[in-house]
């Protein structure tokens, strides 16, 4: 049934229809050009918003000694202020802050925030000071968070362990405290380095959600408590560094399922038990092991010679027993650090498998408890080597004539021995 209209609403439409043309086409332009008003007052007030935002960072800088800001203000548009990175394409918004090494001092706005399209902010190595915003952390588009070696104090905030966007976060080197947030729908983050600060706690079980992560470096902390199983779920990680805590507990196995780890760091603490037997058989891109200053006892696992990537060994100042397994495979193998220990020579073996490992330019066994008389095949050591260390130990014996073959030593340490004879003269042919 077709509509029915009152008489007013028929005269209406009638006085509508009754419009000229030309007076229609006005009223169109007119419809166009309040539109158009509008949505340009919309972008100037945007621009306006970041231009604030920018001016607000720069009004808590209380030093800037080299002038860096020195541009920001002003008639320049702020896309052209230095530091300061606009996107390629219109509406032309900021997209990058990057103010490092600029020696600048003051703290940090949480008005930057309103600069919604903000991708990256690097302010590493100033002299910020203060916490760090809560509002970053909001940012949608943020990918790349810089803030290392400045002197920002306060919590790491909550709010980045809940971001979609970073890839990136790097607070290493100030002076944050309390406890690393928990990580929770973090999909694509890759770099966590918070390193050298002050934060304390335990290695949140939540960083095993974040299957994105290639490098955690939470190293010089006050961090207590076991080493998290969960970790072992990141399978690209290839950076593990956890030293300089107070980590305790044993090594699980389970950490050898990375496969794709290249440093494992976890120096200076107070983990106990052995050495996980399986460290070497199933981690192939091993290049770096460093295990030093802890409590672990046991062997050292012979697997490690299977793991040919290594270049350097330091499992230095423990309570490892045995004989050293031969490392002769190991043809990167460049730094070799076992002092102080309870180590056994077991024939020298694996000194004479070293002789194939020609990168090798420090070898430090002192402080173990190293017997019998070195062999002579020491001479057909790496010619790389710099430093030798068999101090401390209950070797006898003569000092081999040939090791002296070595002519690049700037360091030969065999005191505190029981060595006797006399010092070759063939020691001024060393340079």
């Amino acid at each position: 049934m077709w509509p029915r209209y009152t008489a007013l609403e028929r005269m209406d439409m009638a006085a509508l229809c009754s419009l000229s043309p030309l007076v229609l086409l006005l009223l169109t332009n007119l419809l166009v050009f309040f539109s158009s008003n509008t949505i340009a007052q919309s972008k100037s007030n945007k621009y306006e918003i970041e231009r604030q935002a920018l001016l607000s960072f720069k009004s808590g800088v209380s030093n800037d000694p080299h002038e860096v800001l020195s541009s920001w203000g002003g008639s320049l548009h702020f896309c052209r202020w230095n530091g300061v990175v606009c996107g390629m394409t219109r509406p032309f918004h900021v997209v990058s802050v990057d103010l490092s090494s600029s020696s600048l001092s003051g703290e940090l706005s949480p008005w930057i925030a309103n600069l919604t399209s903000l991708e990256r902010v690097d302010l590493s190595e100033n002299r910020f000071a203060g916490v760090i915003p809560e509002e970053l952390g909001t940012l949608q588009h943020l990918k790349y968070l810089m803030l290392p070696t400045n002197n920002l104090v306060g919590m790491v905030p909550r709010s980045l362990g809940t971001s979609r966007s970073l890839t990136e976060v790097n607070l290493a080197q100030n002076f944050l405290t309390g406890t690393i947030p928990d990580f929770h729908k973090m999909s694509v983050l890759q770099i966590l380095d918070l390193s050298s600060n002050e934060l304390s706690g335990s290695v949140p079980l939540s960083l095993g959600n974040v299957s994105s992560l290639t490098a955690i470096w939470l190293e010089s902390n006050n961090l207590s408590g076991p080493i998290p199983e969960t970790l072992s779920l990141i399978q690209n990680i290839s950076v593990l560094s956890l030293g300089s805590n107070s980590l305790s507990g044993h090594v699980s196995a389970k950490l050898c399922n990375i496969s794709s780890l290249i440093y494992l760091g976890l120096s200076e603490n107070y983990l106990t038990g052995s050495i996980p037997s399986c460290i070497g058989n199933m981690l192939p891109k091993l290049e770096n092991l460093s295990m030093s200053r802890n409590k672990f006892d046991g062997l050292i696992p012979p697997s490690l010679a299977n793991a040919s990537k290594l270049q350097r060994i330091d499992l230095g100042y423990n309570s490892l027993v045995g004989p050293v397994p031969s490392l002769g495979s190991l043809s990167d193998l460049r730094l070799l650090i076992l002092e102080r220990n309870s180590l056994q020579a077991e024939g020298w073996e694996f000194l004479i498998s070293l002789t194939n490992c020609l990168q090798l330019q420090l070898l430090d066994m002192s402080r173990n408890a190293l017997n019998g008389s070195i062999p002579r095949s020491v001479g057909n050591l790496s010619t790389a080597l710099l430093r030798i260390n068999l101090g401390n130990n209950q070797i006898v014996g003569t000092v081999p004539i040939e090791i002296f073959n070595l002519r690049n030593l700037q360091m030969l340490a065999m005191g505190q021995n029981l060595l006797s004879g006399v010092i070759p003269p063939v020691i001024g042919n060393l340079n």
